[in-house]
């Protein structure tokens, strides 16, 4: 008897609107040293505009494969910014891929 496998697949596009995210307070953390205050953060308006693209399979009975790829970016949404576009949270990756298999 053979048996059919399908293929789950998934594209999805997201846009997160934030207000009062934690931002490194560059101006005031490139002070003179506080010794109230070790690191400041400041809240900034941010948008996050992504997609996300991800497949699934059954290889073979009790062999599940499943890879995706995630692509996104946080800009400034407030002020001067705004209009120039920069990004924001530099430390998170932009792209992000995935990989698994699993046996049974």
């Amino acid at each position: 008897m053979r048996k059919t496998f399908t293929s789950n697949t998934s594209l999805a596009y997201f846009e997160i609107h934030e207000e009062n995210r934690a931002e490194e307070d560059t101006e005031y953390n490139n002070l003179p040293p506080n010794a109230l205050v070790d690191w400041a953060y400041v809240g900034i308006k941010a948008k996050t505009k992504g997609y996300e693209a991800e497949i699934s399979d059954e290889l073979a009975p009790g062999w599940q494969v499943q890879a995706g790829y995630t692509h996104k970016v946080i800009r400034d949404d407030s002020g001067l910014d705004r209009s120039l576009g920069l990004r924001t949270a530099t430390q998170y990756v932009q792209d992000l891929h995935d990989f698994a298999i699993h046996a049974r």
